[in-house]
């Protein structure tokens, strides 16, 4: 039986430190995982959803062990990032590589791939406006545990 999985993911940017916090939520069935992380050498906030968004996406991928013909319905509320993972946008080089690798894993698995844009930061309370502040705070989470693990014990 062919899965439906919903990732949605979203980044929080540091340009003063180059590092970005990461958070993606991962539904399918009636489960519900959170992931999130910190991301260091990072140019720009783009940079930081391209990369947050694709590690959901091969999370997904990986750890439910998705295989040919299930889906993945991936949401980000950066549209740059998305054109940029949808392979239409090629003059960030950086960005351009990590999509392609992404795109590589998706094919190799059989995996379909629908990006979608989800409006963030809107305040309208509604479960997809819900789940996109929930990844948000587990991005700042990440960028401030990042910082903490620079602190001298």
């Amino acid at each position: 039986m062919k899965r439906t999985v919903k990732v949605l993911a979203d980044a929080s940017y540091c340009s003063a430190s180059g590092e970005a916090g990461w958070g993606a939520i991962v539904e399918w069935e009636d489960r519900v995982r959170s992931y999130s992380g910190t991301i260091r050498g990072i140019k720009d906030s783009v940079s930081a959803e391209v990369v947050a968004l694709a590690t959901g996406i091969r999370l997904a991928i990986d750890v439910l062990d998705l295989d040919c013909g299930d889906v993945i319905e991936a949401k980000s509320d950066n549209l740059a990032a998305l054109d940029l993972l949808r392979q239409v946008r090629t003059d960030r080089s950086f960005d351009a590589d990590a999509a392609e690798c992404l795109m590589r894993h998706v094919r190799r698995k059989g995996v379909v791939l629908r990006l979608e844009h989800q409006r963030g930061h809107c305040g309208f309370k509604t479960r997809p406006t819900a789940t996109n502040a929930a990844a948000d705070q587990m991005a700042r989470a990440g960028l401030a545990w990042g910082r903490l693990e620079r602190i001298p014990a």
